[in-house]
């Protein structure tokens, strides 16, 4: 059997979750960030552009940016307060970094 290619798999990584085709036990953290990683290279905002690099494949990425997978110490810990990230306002939408400014 061959591999897809790795541009083959996010495309159907992506359809799969748009389906509701993935099993939620096939659903851990990481593949929360791949979800975002795949979109954010479709639709890139300005954070975006300086951490995904078009010609970077998903191990690569995921390599270059173990904090976003690392649970000892979450990426958000460095610019959220736990105060602020469990607060009414972070579950209803984005608040502003009390710790320190996002990239």
């Amino acid at each position: 059997m061959t591999e897809r290619p790795a541009a083959e798999d996010n495309d159907r990584f992506l359809a799969d979750f748009e389906a509701g085709r993935l099993p939620p036990e096939s659903w851990p953290h990481e593949a929360h960030v791949r979800l975002a990683w795949i979109v954010l290279r479709l639709q890139p905002v300005s954070v975006a552009i300086e951490r995904v690099r078009a010609d970077e494949d998903w191990p690569s990425f995921r390599a270059a940016n173990r904090d976003l997978l690392d649970f000892r110490q979450p990426v958000t810990s460095c610019h959220y307060s736990a105060a602020v990230l469990n607060s009414e306002a972070a579950r209803r939408g984005f608040v502003e970094p009390d710790l320190r400014p996002l990239p």
